[in-house]
């Protein structure tokens, strides 16, 4: 009996931190797909609009993410515009908040990134100016290892945080996150649980970090 009992804990855990993996990586997806373009487009831009838009999404960036989560619970419930598709406490609704909560980030630092732009690159661009598709794809080859570590940084944002999956997961066991799930198996007394899933959020901000390290000195050595 008490065997079987450590099996299924394990595989509870193994499963939160499966989902977690999961939904984040299709978030971070989904998300980067809309949100790198409107960076670059923001910070290759030199109009005045532009300039407050950075500043805009900047804000954002500190947004906090039960309020993020109660902006999209209000979309997607019963009563609320989306309702009738019946997204709300489905791993689909975690993955619609968790996009919409690092969109801002990858937004703002794509855009504040090409602030630093090679001079030999702006004379480039300046001298063949290119179409909008080649000029982004020529800032995305040159910029490949910061928009990686947006990349990289907006994961990690999304793995680490509890208010959407909490708001719009509920908390059940088939959306339960590595958040939510520290905090249910601490709630019902089981700290042994509650502390993996923590070792293994430590091990996801060391993860980022190291990887943030390491290509942050690729770039510098390619520059070089």
């Amino acid at each position: 009996m008490q065997i079987t009992k450590k099996v299924s804990s394990s595989l509870d855990i193994l499963t939160y931190i499966l989902r977690s993996l999961y939904v984040t990586s299709l978030a971070t997806l989904f998300s980067a797909i809309f949100a790198l373009p409107l960076g670059l487009a923001l910070g290759l831009s030199r109009k005045k609009i532009a300039r407050h838009l950075r500043i805009f999404f900047r804000s954002l960036v500190v947004f906090p993410t039960i309020v993020v989560g109660l902006f999209v619970y209000m979309i997607i419930s019963r009563s609320g515009p989306l309702g009738p598709l019946g997204l709300l406490y489905t791993r689909a609704a975690i993955i619609v908040g968790q996009s919409i909560l690092i969109f801002p980030l990858i937004v703002s630092y794509t855009a504040y990134s090409l602030s630093d732009l090679r001079p030999e690159m702006k004379e480039t661009l300046e001298l063949l100016r290119p179409s909008r598709v080649r000029l982004f794809w020529m800032v995305v080859v040159e910029k490949r290892y910061v928009i990686v570590t947006v990349l990289v940084s907006a994961w990690a944002r999304a793995v680490g945080e509890i208010g959407v999956s909490m708001m719009l997961g509920g908390n059940i066991r088939s959306t339960r996150t590595v958040t939510t799930a520290i905090a249910f198996e601490a709630g019902r007394g089981a700290f042994s649980q509650a502390i993996i899933l923590g070792i293994f959020l430590i091990m996801v901000a060391l993860l980022a970090n190291f990887l943030i390290y390491f290509i942050s000195g690729k770039e510098r050595f390619d520059a070089n």
